[in-house]
């Protein structure tokens, strides 16, 4: 019983149709568990701007993550296009 009031209050609080849509949701952002668990407590304990300041936080360590794999593949693509350059120099040498 004290299980689906949780349920149903956290459901309410965040405009989510059930609770594990609001974990599945946090899941798919790649949160890990312990984030999901400080979301869900301040959730129930109706700290809403913890809640967004944390799930900025983990945004922002995500953007921080793209920017770097970003650069990553711009230095594999430089790499690349210097390879096929250098191979096109020796194609025409022939």
């Amino acid at each position: 019983m004290v299980i689906k009031l949780l349920a149903k209050e956290l459901s309410y609080k965040a405009a989510y149709s059930c609770w594990e849509d609001i974990i599945n949701n946090l899941h798919d952002a790649g949160c890990d568990e312990a984030i999901i668990k400080q979301c869900l407590q301040d959730l129930l304990d109706d700290k809403k701007q913890d809640i967004i300041s944390c799930l900025y936080e983990h945004r922002n360590d995500l953007l921080q993550q793209l920017h770097q794999k970003q650069k990553q593949l711009d230095c594999l693509d430089f790499l690349i296009y210097k390879l096929e350059k250098c191979q096109d120099r020796k194609e025409l040498k022939r």
